[in-house]
């Protein structure tokens, strides 16, 4: 549905974009919160992904920099949280605040109740390791690892200079890496 009435306040259309679904959002939950069932639900607001606006690195950050929300006003208080965290934290997160045991086989944390070193970011290329001042690239067809510090969009590779921070995350990556292979080849992530 699109409101053909709307009158956008914006010039550029991804401001519009951004405009029209805080809009909507906004709508939704005016209309959300006289129903019934509002009270008793927790509301999961979250991006696929971002936009590739950022090209200050081999892999852009603005693309895997998306937003996550919990939004439930009489179960769960109102917090910022600046940690560190993957879409795979969503649901034991969910069942966290939900206060329900959870059996699954993944990665995720309860982001409420537990720290997350790294954030991983992987694809077919290879993978990047993040903490909140630092990025460690590994490029799976060369073999290259690039570390940077990310926050001061530093392009200098400080690999040779940091060597302890770069094993220490390449060794988080290795094992998110063979640990999710395993798990695909043996079938175990599936549920039935």
């Amino acid at each position: 549905y699109f409101d053909p009435d709307f009158e956008f306040r914006n010039k550029d259309d991804n401001e519009k974009i951004v405009e029209y679904a805080d809009a909507m959002l906004r709508k939704f939950f005016e209309q959300a919160s006289k129903t019934s069932w509002f009270d008793s639900t927790v509301f999961v607001l979250i991006g696929d992904h971002g936009t590739s606006q950022d090209a200050t690195y081999p892999l852009p950050l603005s693309y895997f920099h998306t937003p996550l929300m919990f939004y439930a006003p009489n179960i769960i208080a109102a917090e910022i949280n600046q940690n560190m965290a993957n879409q795979i934290d969503v649901f034991p997160s969910i069942m966290g605040i939900l206060n329900l045991p959870s059996t699954a086989n993944h990665f995720g944390i309860d982001l409420r109740r537990q720290k997350r070193p790294f954030a991983c970011i992987m694809n077919v290329s290879g993978y990047a390791i993040l903490d909140n001042e630092w990025m460690m690239l590994y490029k799976k067809n060369t073999g290259k690892k690039l570390l940077y510090k990310y926050r001061d969009k530093d392009i200098t590779n400080h690999i040779s200079t940091q060597p302890e921070r770069a094993n220490n995350m390449d060794l988080y990556g290795k094992q998110m890496w063979q640990t999710t292979q395993y798990l695909l080849d043996k079938r175990a992530t599936r549920t039935e």
